[in-house]
């Protein structure tokens, strides 16, 4: 009984030594920390709100879905941008093809 405890005891006294000194090494931070450190801050330095305004700009994207006509792209923003695959050489645009966007705000 006390002997089995005693050990036991020990052990979970080893095993807290051991996270502890591991964190300390680490330099853990929790989860929930950021390169920024609010929201606000996040939205300031994302790669949607540096373009600025986007009429007329050119952007990147990869094709992730073809859906029918309808080509959905990964711009790096929050949604995927969805086109009408080009009718001119339509068979070139399938998942995983990197295309071209001229952007345009209605």
């Amino acid at each position: 009984g006390e002997r089995a405890l005693a050990g036991f005891a020990k052990a979970l006294e080893k095993a807290k030594v051991e996270v502890a000194a591991e964190e300390t090494i680490n330099h853990a931070k929790p989860e929930t920390e950021t390169e920024h450190e609010d929201f606000a801050a996040m939205i300031r330095y994302s790669k949607l709100s540096q373009l600025g305004d986007i009429n007329g700009r050119m952007v990147l994207g990869k094709v992730v879905e073809v859906v029918g006509d309808d080509l959905y792209i990964d711009v790096g923003g929050k949604f995927h941008c969805v086109c009408p695959r080009p009718k001119l050489n339509s068979e070139s645009y399938f998942r995983g093809v990197k295309v071209k966007l001229l952007l345009n705000d209605p």
